[in-house]
């Protein structure tokens, strides 16, 4: 009896040190910057230089070429500024919040396959409607992350501030469900419009995060 409870005892020493031990916040940031700097190689690859100067087409599409890989890296380089603002807040790292994170990178490593899906299909809705769903999931992904570090560190942010934290994210979330619904929904008549908007709209969006969360600290600092 004795036996079995002290390799019952070892077996969940075990299991603590590699299921249950603490991940450090340096080790996560390194994850997060490592992967972001391959999916912006990878987008990026996805482009094709014209085989000629002097061919119109060719230059139409390159050009379309670059302006989705601008909205791309947008989308990349403006979450990434937020995951780091978020962490540079966090006190700890838990493993609920390391599979958040992983769960938020699955989606946003898919946005340079989606990409050249847009690239290689420019005149179909579909491929541009999966780049916003994606855009979209990747943006509910940071969301749960900040929802996250609101509720397991108790540094990050306090009182009232919280709860208005966690308000506005359920706000701009579900507008964004409805914008992209309603997008669709004229697509069906207006196909055109649904490329343009769906391209256009993870940029706008994270555009405006930029601002508003500079605005939020300007005031913060006051």
């Amino acid at each position: 009896m004795n036996r079995a409870k002290s390799a019952y005892r070892r077996l969940g020493r075990i299991h603590k040190v590699y299921h249950g031990g603490r991940i450090s916040k340096d080790r996560l940031i390194g994850l997060i910057d490592g992967a972001t700097a391959i999916i912006i190689t990878l987008m990026v690859l996805e482009i094709k230089l014209p085989e000629s100067a002097k061919d119109l087409t060719q230059l139409q599409g390159f050009g379309f070429a670059i302006l989705i890989y601008f909205a791309s890296f947008v989308i990349v380089g403006i979450q990434w500024n937020r995951h780091h603002h978020i962490l540079d807040k966090v006190e700890k790292i838990t493993n609920s919040f390391i599979w958040k994170n992983m769960i938020y990178m699955f989606f946003l490593s898919l946005l340079p396959l989606f990409m050249r899906w847009v690239l290689s299909s420019p005149s179909e809705v579909l491929p541009a409607f999966c780049y916003a769903l994606i855009y979209l999931l990747t943006d509910l992904g940071m969301r749960w992350i900040t929802a996250s570090a609101l509720g397991e560190n108790t540094g990050f942010f306090h009182g009232e501030n919280r709860k208005s934290q966690r308000n506005y994210h359920l706000v701009r979330t579900g507008s964004m469900i409805i914008w992209i619904a309603i997008i669709s929904l004229v697509s069906i008549f207006l196909p055109q419009v649904e490329i343009f908007f769906l391209i256009v709209l993870p940029v706008a969006t994270s555009l405006f995060t930029v601002f508003e969360d500079e605005k939020e600290e300007n005031e913060n600092v006051r």
